[in-house]
């Protein structure tokens, strides 16, 4: 039994550290949701970032997650926007925004 447990404790090192690659599943609609307008609230202070309308998948559905001030976490200075991407053959799907 002891003869086996290095080497398979070995193999489970070099495996669990091998990186992962998370393929993003996409979810698409048929038509783009309309963009709203948001008025932006004063800047609660000068770490604060503003951060526009975004989307998440609920329960086989895009919600919207509304306009917003946030502080950035850190090493992090400045919001990436998300955007909605179109591909020609399944319609448009939801590219998150993140910070950078």
């Amino acid at each position: 039994m002891k003869k086996y447990f290095v080497p398979l404790f070995v193999l489970i090192a070099l495996f669990s550290s091998y990186p992962q690659q998370a393929k993003a599943e996409r979810f698409y609609v048929r038509v783009q949701p309309n963009s709203v307008t948001v008025r932006q609230s004063p800047r609660p202070s000068a770490k604060h970032i503003w951060i526009a309308d975004e989307w998440v998948r609920r329960g086989g559905r895009y919600e919207r997650v509304i306009a917003h001030w946030e502080t950035p976490p850190p090493h992090h200075k400045n919001w990436v926007q998300g955007r909605w991407e179109r591909d020609a053959n399944h319609g448009y799907y939801w590219i998150a925004g993140h910070w950078g």
